[in-house]
């Protein structure tokens, strides 16, 4: 069962109230996201995963605040994002804290359990269990703040001011989601989370019927993809002049992203501009007649759009950074290259270009680490059978049907 909520919780009527007030049987999962950031993409799926159990009820809140996020998105700079981050961060810790108040419109102790992602949301949800509840509180993160300092290169005295929190966070939360293997290590050697409170958690993605591919035609160009917003972190412009340079007569590249943004690609060669695209679209029609996906990102933690890439069966070539290297498989799955390594990028990029039987098993072998890797049914299984049994000892439930502590 699924209940979706407004920011402003505008829709908590009397009625919802009783409701949730009344024993459903289930286990009960508020889960609060924020719409900045791709990180929405992972609460979706986490909401999609449970429609589909009947031991959970999950209600879930979408936080945003559009001037703010509008600032965050166009300030290249990291110390101006981080400003404007621990804005939102101090904002949200307030809202959230009268929210799950008591006397709040959504008292915490109607759940069983809290998920926020990002992390540093979670600061309220901190506060409220501090003050005495037997809710479970659980985070899900693609990076720590431990992560992005050193090796983002991205320190200062707002980010020290973040580590704090976050340390305060990881103290206080009964199970902690990691995207990457990068993150878990901080999370472990950081904070000193012990293992037995850290998940796993891949990106997912729905995993769809593909038609099948027509054999490869050596005559035809290559069709390139590029998936990404803030296209000065992606690496866009240096795909750009890499294709113009030396592939525009032989391959196609495909940006799809903010369009506002994409004004950089307009009037390029043999560069087809999409704009932003539902994602049901881009699983099912953009993504499935392509050949190869390529970004060549020098800022990011786990991207989802590697994990819808591989899922339509493409070969990806990005960067050998934070928790990319759990997603591809170098030389099975994709080529991963040193950030910012031009003559690396062009020699991957190309070798898959002038190979295109070699490119095709490296699609293949991506779809099939995808089926057994990002499927929603594998990740967010073993999260949500955790999340149960951490609540059985207050509700009194069995354990779900064949649940491992492992």
């Amino acid at each position: 069962m699924i209940r979706a909520l407004s920011a402003n919780l505008t829709s908590i009527t009397p009625d919802v109230l009783a409701a949730l007030r009344s024993p459903s049987g289930r286990t009960r999962i508020l889960s609060i996201g924020v719409s900045q950031f791709g990180l929405m993409t992972y609460l979706q799926e986490l909401e999609k995963y449970c429609a589909g159990r009947d031991d959970v009820e999950l209600v879930y809140v979408t936080m945003h605040n559009s001037l703010l996020e509008r600032l965050w998105s166009r300030f290249p700079n990291p110390r101006s994002k981080a400003r404007i981050a621990e804005r939102m961060v101090s904002m949200w810790r307030r809202r959230m804290r009268s929210w799950l108040s008591p006397r709040g419109p959504l008292p915490v102790d109607l759940f069983d359990a809290v998920v926020v992602c990002p992390q540093l949301y979670a600061l309220g949800a901190v506060d409220v269990k501090r003050a005495g509840t037997a809710t479970k509180l659980a985070v899900i993160l693609d990076a720590t703040v431990a992560n992005t300092i050193r090796d983002m290169n991205d320190d200062g005295p707002v980010q020290r001011r973040l580590l704090e929190e976050d340390r305060a966070i990881f103290q206080t939360a009964e199970l902690v989601g990691c995207m990457s293997t990068w993150a878990a290590d901080s999370v472990r050697n950081d904070f000193g989370v012990p293992p037995e409170r850290i998940c796993p958690m891949l990106p997912t993605v729905g995993i769809v019927d593909l038609p099948p591919r027509p054999p490869v035609d050596p005559s035809k160009p290559v069709k390139l993809v590029f998936v990404g917003r803030h296209w000065w972190r992606k690496g866009l412009p240096e795909l750009l002049r890499w294709h113009q340079q030396h592939w525009a007569t032989r391959a196609e590249l495909h940006v799809i992203g903010n369009e506002a943004e994409l004004t950089i690609a307009k009037g390029a060669r043999n560069v087809i501009v999409h704009g932003t695209v539902p994602r049901e679209r881009l699983m099912r029609e953009l993504m499935p007649a392509m050949d190869l996906f390529v970004l060549p990102t020098v800022q990011d933690m786990s991207p989802a759009a590697i994990a819808e890439a591989m899922a339509a069966g493409l070969p990806v070539v990005s960067a050998r950074l934070a928790g990319i290297p759990d997603m591809v498989v170098h030389g099975e799955t994709g080529l991963l290259v040193t950030p910012r390594d031009e003559a690396g990028y062009m020699q991957a990029i190309g070798s898959l270009i002038e190979d295109p039987a070699l490119c095709r098993r490296m699609g293949e072998a991506a779809r099939r680490r995808a089926e057994t890797h990002f499927r929603r049914e594998v990740v967010y299984g073993r999260f949500v059978d955790r999340l149960i049994a951490l609540t059985l000892p207050a509700a009194g439930k069995p354990a779900p049907a064949g649940y491992s502590p492992a």
